[in-house]
């Protein structure tokens, strides 16, 4: 499974169909080797893991990733923040507290 997150999914090549010869199909799973059929399935559950282990507001934003890979960045994204954005939060999180120390006179703080 970490395998699904760290290098992409297995990619299953086009085949012929044997119905339609001019008509390209993916690799039906019946035709796959052992070995990519459990990796295959493994891409499957990582996805359906990672998407009950996140909370709904995150889970909006994910669930039209198509592997687990991508999901996986884009979850870390949004829940760690990237520097800019962790930059945005500090910078208005010291803005609030410089407001709340010119109503000290209103306020009564911990600190005191």
């Amino acid at each position: 499974m970490v395998n699904s997150i760290q290098n992409g999914p297995y990619q299953r090549p086009m085949v012929v169909d044997p119905i339609h010869p001019t008509v390209p199909m993916l690799e039906p799973l019946s035709k796959m080797t052992e070995g990519n059929k459990k990796q295959y399935i493994a891409d499957v559950r990582v996805m359906n893991y990672l998407l009950q282990a996140i909370p709904n507001d995150i889970y909006n934003s994910v669930d039209a990733c198509k592997n687990a890979k991508e999901m996986w960045e884009r979850i870390k994204r949004l829940m760690h923040g990237s520097e800019i954005t962790t930059h945005v939060r500090h910078s208005r999180l010291m803005d609030e507290f410089d407001k709340l120390q010119q109503k000290k006179g209103n306020f009564r703080l911990c600190a005191e």
